[in-house]
C-alpha cells in the first residue's frame, strides 16, 4: 500500500481538524493511543492517530483508507504543530484519492504535500539528507525514491515563499528545487507515456518561470549593493528603482498564486507517477539505467559544442548552461552514480562561470529597460554606467575561461564514461 500525506500549515479551527476531515470523507473517527518517535539530536514527534472508519473506499472497492494525525514535532528548539491527513491506497485507488485531495484543498485551510514517514520528515526538516538508494535497486524503485522527496521539499518551499512577500533566499531555493526535480524527471522519463511527460515538463517549467522575474530582480539588487559596498560609489537611485520594480513584481506574483493550488498539482503528479510506473515496468536495474542515460547525455553535450562553437554568443552559452545545470542536479541527486569529486568540482566551476555570464546578460537587459523607462534621469544613468563598468573586467576574464573550462570538463566526463564502460566489459568477461 502507498501513502500520500497532506500536512496542514494553516487551520481556521484546529480543535475541529479531525472532525472536519471525517465529515468531508463521510467517516467516523476512532481515536488511537498517543505515540512518540525520535531521531535523536533533539528531533522527535508526539502524536495521536485517528482512524476514519466507514470510508467510501471500502464500499466502492477503490481500496483506500484515510487517517489523521494530531500532535507536535520538535525540531531541536522549534515546535511545529502536526495536523496530517494520510491517504493509504493501492493500485487503482489513485482516482478516488485525487478526488478527496481536491475536495480537501478546495477549502480555506492550507496544506502542503509532506513525507508520510515521520522519522524521515523530522530528519529532512533538520537538514539531513534522505537515505541513499541501494545499488541493487530497480529503475522503478529509483523513480519512487528520487522524485517524492523532491516534491515534499518543493511543496514546503512554496509555503515559505507565499508566507513572506520578500523572501529572496526562499525564492532562489525554490527555483533550484524545481529545476532539480525537472532534471531528474527528464533523466528517468524513459518508458513513461510521452504525452503526459511533456505535459508535466511544461508545468514544472512554468512554475520555475513564475519565479524568474523575482529572482532576476533579486540578483540585480544584490549586485548593486555589492558594488556600492566594494567601491563606495552611490548606487541609491538604482537600488530604489529596482526595489520598486521588485515590489510590483511581488504584488503580481502573490495575486496570482495560492498554496493549495500548488499542493494540488504536486499531489496530482505524485499520484500520476505511481500509476504510470504500475503499467510500465522497466526491469532494468537503477545503476545500469543511470549510467546508460548519463552516457547519452554526455554524447549530446559533445554534439552541443559542435552546434554552438562561439563561446562569446550569450544565447549559445545559455543553452550550454542549461545542459550543464541539468547534469549537475542529477549527479547531486542520483547517488547510484558515483563520480570522482574532482569531476564534480570541474562541473561546478563551469556552471558558476556560465551562471555569472548569464546573470550579467540578464542584468544588462534590465539596465536597458530602466534607461528606457527613465531616459532623462542623469543620476540614474551615471549609476547604470558604474554598474556596467564594474563588471566589464570580470566578464572579459570569464569569457576567456569558458572554452578552457568546458573542454577540460567534457574531456574528464568522457574519460569517466570510457573507464566505466571498460570496467563493465571486464566484469562481463
Amino acid at each position: 500500500m502507498r501513502k500520500l500525506c497532506l500536512h496542514a500549515v494553516r487551520l481556521a479551527d484546529p480543535e475541529q481538524f479531525t472532525a472536519r476531515i471525517a465529515a468531508l470523507t463521510g467517516t467516523q473517527a476512532v481515536k488511537g493511543r498517543m505515540q512518540e518517535k525520535s531521531c535523536g539530536d533533539g528531533l522527535s514527534v508526539r502524536y495521536r492517530r485517528y482512524k476514519l472508519i466507514g470510508s467510501p473506499g471500502g464500499e466502492t472497492g477503490q481500496r483506500y483508507t484515510v487517517q489523521t494525525l494530531e500532535g507536535v514535532m520538535l525540531i531541536r528548539s522549534d515546535l511545529i504543530t502536526l495536523y496530517d491527513v494520510v491517504f493509504q491506497y493501492g493500485p487503482g485507488g489513485e482516482a478516488a484519492v485525487r478526488d478527496l485531495v481536491q475536495r480537501l484543498l478546495a477549502g480555506k485551510d492550507e496544506y502542503v504535500l509532506a513525507e508520510p514517514d515521520l522519522k524521515r520528515r523530522l530528519a529532512a526538516m533538520a537538514g539531513r539528507p534522505y537515505p541513499c538508494l541501494p545499488r541493487s535497486s530497480s529503475w522503478e524503485e529509483a523513480v519512487r525514491h528520487y522524485l517524492p522527496w523532491q516534491l515534499y521539499g518543493i511543496s514546503w518551499f512554496w509555503y515559505l515563499v507565499l508566507s513572506d512577500r520578500l523572501p529572496r533566499q526562499a525564492v532562489r531555493q525554490l527555483r533550484v528545487k524545481l529545476r532539480r526535480l525537472r532534471s531528474c524527471f527528464v533523466f528517468f522519463k524513459e518508458g513513461l507515456p510521452t504525452d503526459k511527460v511533456r505535459e508535466w515538463q511544461r508545468y514544472f517549467r512554468s512554475e520555475a518561470e513564475t519565479l524568474s522575474g523575482l529572482r532576476e530582480l533579486d540578483v540585480v539588487l544584490q549586485q548593486c549593493q555589492m558594488i556600492q559596498d566594494r567601491t563606495g560609489q552611490d548606487m541609491g537611485c538604482l537600488i530604489r528603482t529596482f526595489t520598486g520594480l521588485r515590489e510590483e513584481a511581488a504584488s503580481a506574483f502573490y495575486d496570482g498564486n495560492n498554496l493549495n493550488g500548488h499542493t494540488l498539482r504536486l499531489a496530482g503528479f505524485y499520484l500520476w507517477a505511481g500509476t504510470a510506473l504500475d503499467w510500465n515496468r522497466s526491469g532494468e536495474d537503477a545503476a545500469r539505467y543511470a549510467w546508460r542515460r548519463l552516457g547519452s547525455w554526455v554524447e549530446k553535450l559533445a554534439e552541443l559544442q559542435k552546434r554552438y562553437p562561439d563561446f562569446h554568443n550569450m544565447e549559445d552559452l545559455h543553452k550550454l548552461r542549461i545542459k550543464v545545470k541539468r547534469i549537475r542536479y542529477v549527479l547531486q541527486t542520483v547517488d547510484v552514480l558515483r563520480l570522482p569529486s574532482s569531476l564534480v568540482r570541474q562541473l561546478k566551476q563551469v556552471q558558476d562561470t556560465l551562471g555569472f555570464l548569464h546573470d550579467d546578460y540578464v542584468n544588462s537587459n534590465w539596465m536597458d529597460a530602466v534607461q528606457r523607462l527613465h531616459p532623462d534621469d542623469a543620476a540614474l544613468d551615471r549609476q547604470i554606467q558604474v554598474f556596467r563598468t564594474s563588471l566589464d573586467a570580470r566578464v572579459g576574464q570569464s569569457l576567456e575561461q569558458v572554452p578552457v573550462l568546458w573542454e577540460g570538463f567534457l574531456a574528464s566526463l568522457q574519460d569517466v564514461m570510457a573507464r566505466h564502460r571498460g570496467n563493465g566489459l571486464r566484469r562481463r568477461s
